[in-house]
């Protein structure tokens, strides 16, 4: 503590001194030109030290009402004068708005694209438009899984060539027309099988996925039956 008060009392003489400049409690931002820095405490027990580090901005620093962030703008952006700290869709990418300035986040993938919504602010769907069949988080959509997000569906899994959406169990599952025998007992919630180098994985007995293990992996795989690290018939590239 005594070590503390000189260096305050050294800085109170000296402001420059090398030391000097220590904030005052872990977690304080301030913005130094573009560069955001954070006040650590890297002392132990009672000799605390506090100090400033720098965090770095990819454009610059805000400070505002006692604290501070890193922005995507240098000036106020027009798309947040309606909400200065709420959510944007701005070049495709669900963003937020910092006193103003923009916090730019990342963009939408390519089967995507960032719509403002009610429940949830920006956020990266496929579809337009609230989705009426969105009361559950997955439905059937013809022969794809469809996947909602905030009331907005957000993508479609077609299903493979021999299989077909169908609602089993309170659940949306790409299967195939009826049950196989190859599955086995159709009370088990999973099965799975090698046919040649073909995979095959049942769902209470009916098939839910084919995959060739020549084509789907680099350098191409095979369907192995036991020694895979699960136990379980596998696609594999090596053992």
């Amino acid at each position: 503590m005594t070590g503390r008060l000189l260096l305050v009392a050294a800085c109170a003489v000296v402001p420059l001194a090398a030391g000097c400049d220590q904030c005052e409690h872990y977690g304080q931002l301030r913005c130094q030109g573009d560069m955001l820095q954070e006040c650590i405490d890297d002392g132990d027990g009672p000799f605390a030290n506090f100090r400033w580090v720098p965090r770095g901005c990819a454009v610059t620093c805000r400070q505002s009402g006692g604290s501070a962030a890193c922005v995507d703008s240098r000036e106020p952006v027009p798309e947040c004068a309606g909400d200065p700290e709420g959510g944007i869709c701005f070049e495709g990418a669900p963003s937020g708005c910092w006193d103003g300035y923009l916090r730019k986040g990342q963009p939408c993938g390519s089967n995507t694209h960032c719509v403002a919504s009610a429940a949830c602010g920006p956020i990266c769907v496929a579809g337009d438009a609230p989705e009426p069949r969105c009361t559950q988080e997955f439905f059937c959509d013809g022969d794809a899984v469809a996947s909602c997000e905030c009331g907005y569906l957000k993508y479609r899994f077609s299903c493979t060539v021999g299989l077909s959406c169908q609602e089993m169990r309170g659940e949306p599952h790409c299967l195939s027309p009826a049950p196989d025998p190859r599955c086995g007992d159709p009370t088990r919630p999973f099965f799975s099988f090698c046919e040649a180098n073909v995979y095959v994985s049942c769902w209470y007995g009916y098939v839910s996925a084919v995959a060739d293990c020549a084509t789907i992996s680099s350098p191409p795989g095979r369907c192995e039956p036991i020694n895979t690290p699960t136990g379980q018939p596998s696609c594999v590239t090596a053992i």
